[in-house]
C-alpha cells in the first residue's frame, strides 16, 4: 500500500503529470486521498527515503526495459527453485518473452497510443499521428511474445526474426538521432537504446541453445 502511494505521489508532482492530459481529475483525485489516508499519515515520516524511492520508481517507470529485465530475473529464479522439468534455457527464455519482450512492447504501445506527448519528450521528438502505427506495432510484438511464450520452438523463431528486425531498425535510428540531431534523451540514448541493441540479440542466442536442446 504504501509503494502505491509513493508511485501515486511520482504521477502526481513528477514528468507525467506535468505533461498529460489524460492523468486528469479522477486520477488525482484518487491519489490525494491515497496521500491523505491513514495509512499514509500515521506513518513516521523519513523525507530522505521518500525521495530515494520516489527517485527510484519514477527511473523504473521510465525505464521500463530495465524493469522488465528485473522482472525476468525475479520470475527465472522463483521458477528455477520450484520446477526442474525443464532446462534453464527453455524457461529463461520462457520469461524472457513474457516480460522483456512481452510486457515492454505492451507498455511501449500504451504510451505511444495514448501517451503520446510523453513518449515523445522522452525520446526527444515531437508528437506525431505516426506515434500511433508505431504504439499499434509494439502492441502486435506484445501480443506475439505472449503467443509465442506457450507455442514452441517454431512460434519463438518468427517471433524473434521479425522483433530484432523492428528493434535494430529502431537502434540505427537512434543512433542517426544522436549523430545528426545531437539527441541524448533518455529514451534515444539511454537504457532504451541499449535493450533495443541487446534484447534481439538475447533472443537469437537462446533460439540456438533451444534448438540445441530440442535436437539433443
Amino acid at each position: 500500500m504504501y509503494t502505491a502511494i509513493l508511485i501515486g505521489r511520482v504521477l502526481r508532482n513528477g514528468y507525467w503529470a506535468a505533461n498529460s492530459k489524460y492523468l486528469g481529475g479522477v486520477s488525482f483525485t484518487v491519489i490525494n486521498f491515497l496521500l491523505s489516508s491513514p495509512c499514509y499519515t500515521s506513518r513516521v515520516r523519513c523525507p530522505q527515503k521518500e525521495k530515494i524511492m520516489e527517485e527510484t520508481i519514477r527511473y523504473l517507470l521510465n525505464n521500463i526495459s530495465v524493469t522488465t529485465s528485473l522482472l525476468l530475473c525475479i520470475a527465472f529464479g522463483v521458477d528455477i527453485l520450484i520446477n526442474s522439468s525443464r532446462s534453464w534455457a527453455e524457461r529463461f527464455f520462457f520469461w524472457f518473452l513474457i516480460f522483456p519482450v512481452g510486457l515492454t512492447c505492451l507498455y511501449a504501445g500504451v504510451f505511444h497510443i495514448f501517451f503520446q506527448d510523453i513518449a515523445a519528450g522522452l525520446i526527444g521528438w515531437q508528437p506525431s499521428p505516426f506515434e500511433t502505427e508505431i504504439g499499434i506495432a509494439n502492441l502486435s510484438f506484445a501480443a506475439m511474445a505472449i503467443i509465442a511464450a506457450f507455442y514452441g520452438f517454431e512460434g519463438r523463431l518468427i517471433l524473434i526474426t521479425g522483433y530484432s528486425i523492428f528493434l535494430w531498425g529502431a537502434a540505427i535510428g537512434h543512433v542517426n538521432q544522436m549523430i545528426v540531431n545531437n539527441n541524448y534523451h533518455s529514451a534515444n540514448a539511454g537504457p532504451f537504446f541499449w535493450t533495443d541493441v541487446l534484447f534481439p540479440l538475447v533472443g537469437i542466442i537462446l533460439l540456438f541453445m533451444t534448438y540445441r536442446k530440442k535436437g539433443a
